[in-house]
């Protein structure tokens, strides 16, 4: 028997919306430490570089994820933000 929920379509598009949105922060997170420490390899395997490459790779691997996790993570944030000081302000009035 099939449970009868109001408002089921609306509930359903915002789940997915949101699994999508924790699958591309999850994909923006992981993927540039891995393109950065796959360079590192290939340059120590094919170039001779030495194993010292690989903290460079780190950095910018994280820094780049950083990135990219933030530049998602933002827009959703501020319209949040910007009701809380619509919200201050009435309060003030």
């Amino acid at each position: 028997m099939k449970e009868d929920r109001p408002n089921s379509g609306a509930s359903s598009k915002t789940d997915w919306r949101g699994l999508f949105l924790l699958s591309q922060l999850g994909v923006s997170i992981l993927i540039p430490p891995l393109i950065f420490f796959w360079g590192a390899y290939w340059l120590t395997q094919h170039k001779g570089v030495g194993y010292w490459i690989y903290l460079p790779a780190l950095i910018l691997g994280i820094g780049t994820a950083y990135s990219s996790a933030k530049r998602l993570v933002t827009p959703l944030l501020r319209p949040r933000a910007a009701q809380r000081d619509e919200a201050d302000r009435a309060d003030r009035r």
